[in-house]
């Protein structure tokens, strides 16, 4: 578990064996299909899938921290930003 800051806030990231689970669990009631992160507003809290590469991984917490920052973001735009900056992070040496 960790904490960072989105617009001066503290949000806590988690990794998690089940997302939709722990999502329900904190009351989000979610579809059957596949999840690997999700951002809880109300909670300040982002879910990730434990389970995932290292590469997937760092997409889908910069998926939901664009989340964070702004929920008014067409989803198409937060998967095309989270890909391009996940993969330029990646060649960058980021891990």
């Amino acid at each position: 578990m960790a904490v960072v800051v989105v617009r001066k806030q503290g949000w806590t990231v988690e990794m998690v064996d089940d997302v939709r689970e722990e999502a329900r669990r904190h009351g989000y009631d979610m579809d059957p299909a596949e999840l690997d992160g999700i951002c809880l507003q109300r909670e300040r809290l982002i879910l990730v899938d434990s389970t995932l590469r290292r590469a997937h991984r760092m997409e889908i917490i910069l998926h939901e921290i664009i989340h964070a920052y702004d929920i008014t973001i067409p989803e198409i735009r937060v998967r095309l930003l989270a890909r391009t900056l996940a993969r330029a992070l990646w060649r960058l040496g980021y891990r």
